[in-house]
């Protein structure tokens, strides 16, 4: 089976014929499969000073719009007493996370104090998990083949998760940099020379310039975990669906509630990753907070 993206004369204008023409005559467009590629695809029409906005970008403005939304709807919750309900799970869900920061960095001042940003990071990956699940079904379910140029999975484009990984590793050399003063983070990384004897000074320097490579190899391992997790799920619900769409008894197709079992494992998926992502980073900072490499 050939895997071609799905291309609409009437519903993208700026396609060019040499394109369509390229499309084999046995196979339509809404025939075909649509894969998304390591990044996401530039809205051909749509740039900001030069700057080309991709799917990725949108769906994120799209998601912040929600989450901001949800964020004003606790904002209300807590200040109020008109949605007891919400204002409870929104103290619950600080609560745990305050929880787990403390026993995971072992230092009370840190995780009080970087809170709303590891927190935060946290938050951010597991709604962008989930949105973007609902942004891909309406993606699946919708008869508006366009709507593949316009929304993608957030943390399915690798510039996504190298920027919130990236962030992570600035934020444990922040806080290692407090905690150990300028010279002493350098001298850590490029001339560790400490120890008994002088052959255990060297080796210290030596592990101190594999340190260093460590914190670039961190932020490649945090963004290929999550982004390598989250595509995955794309390409298996997108192949699945298209597969599933054959199957029909008695002209009713059934291919919708087959993909239920997917969609739940997908939600699973979004959970572990976002808390794995969260417990690395802990570890990261927990590391980072102590007074010696």
């Amino acid at each position: 089976m050939r895997v071609y993206s799905l291309l609409s004369r009437h519903h993208h204008p700026h396609v060019p014929s040499a394109l369509m023409a390229s499309v084999p005559s046995g196979d339509t467009p809404e025939s075909s499969i649509h894969l998304p590629g390591i990044q996401g695809e530039a809205i051909a029409w749509w740039d900001i000073f030069g700057i080309p906005i991709t799917n990725t970008i949108l769906s994120t403005w799209v998601f912040m719009v929600i989450l901001c939304g949800v964020l004003i709807v606790l904002q209300i919750a807590l200040k109020g007493d008109a949605l007891p309900r919400v204002r409870g799970i929104g103290l619950w869900i600080v609560a745990r996370l305050d929880s787990f920061l403390h026993a995971s960095i072992d230092n009370n001042a840190v995780s009080r104090r970087f809170f709303p940003m590891i927190a935060g990071t946290f938050v951010f990956i597991l709604a962008a998990n989930l949105i973007s699940l609902l942004l891909e079904w309406l993606v699946l379910v919708s008869s508006d083949a366009w709507l593949k140029s316009y929304l993608r999975p957030i943390n399915s484009d690798l510039s996504t998760t190298l920027a919130l990984a990236a962030s992570v590793i600035v934020l444990s050399q922040f806080i290692a940099i407090i905690h150990r003063g300028t010279l002493g983070w350098l001298s850590g990384y490029l001339f560790h020379f400490s120890g008994t004897s002088t052959v255990e000074k060297c080796i210290n320097v030596f592990v101190g310039w594999l340190h260093l490579i460590g914190e670039f190899v961190r932020v490649l391992s945090l963004s290929f975990r999550l982004y390598g997790n989250i595509f995955a799920g794309v390409i298996l619900i997108t192949v699945m669906s298209f597969l599933l769409s054959k199957i029909a008894i008695a002209g009713i197709q059934l291919g919708q509630f087959a993909l239920i079992p997917f969609w739940i494992f997908e939600i699973f998926v979004s959970l572990i990753q976002a808390f794995i992502f969260l417990t690395l980073t802990t570890i990261y900072v927990r590391e980072a907070s102590a007074s010696h490499h």
